[in-house]
C-alpha cells in the first residue's frame, strides 16, 4: 500500500542471480526490497574445490592398523581445500 494515497502498489522484486566467479562457485543474489532500493547477498558455494585423496593403511606392532591420507588440492580448483574429516565407526580412533 502506498503510505500517502493508500493505493495498492504493485511490487516486482526483479530477483536474479549474477556469477560473479563461477570456478570458486561465487554469485550474488540480487533484488529490489520494498524499500525500492537493491539488495545484494553474495554466496560462495562450499563444494567448488578439486582435490584427490589418497590412502594407505598399514599394521601397527601393536596390531592396531595405521591409515594414512594425503590431500593434494588441484591448480583447476577453484577454492583451496580447508579442511578434510573421515567418518568413522570405530571407537577406538586417534588422531596421529
Amino acid at each position: 500500500m502506498d503510505s500517502k494515497t493508500g493505493n495498492p502498489v504493485e511490487y516486482d522484486p526483479r530477483p536474479r542471480v549474477v556469477p560473479l566467479d563461477t570456478k570458486s562457485g561465487k554469485y550474488a543474489f540480487k533484488w529490489i526490497g520494498y524499500d525500492g532500493n537493491e539488495k545484494t547477498v553474495i554466496y560462495q558455494r562450499p563444494d567448488a574445490f578439486d582435490a584427490t585423496v589418497s590412502g594407505s593403511v598399514s599394521k601397527t606392532p601393536s596390531g592396531k592398523y595405521l591409515y594414512t591420507y594425503a590431500i593434494q588440492n588441484l591448480a583447476s580448483s577453484g577454492q583451496n581445500l580447508s579442511g578434510f574429516a573421515v567418518q568413522h565407526f570405530a571407537s577406538d580412533v586417534k588422531a596421529a
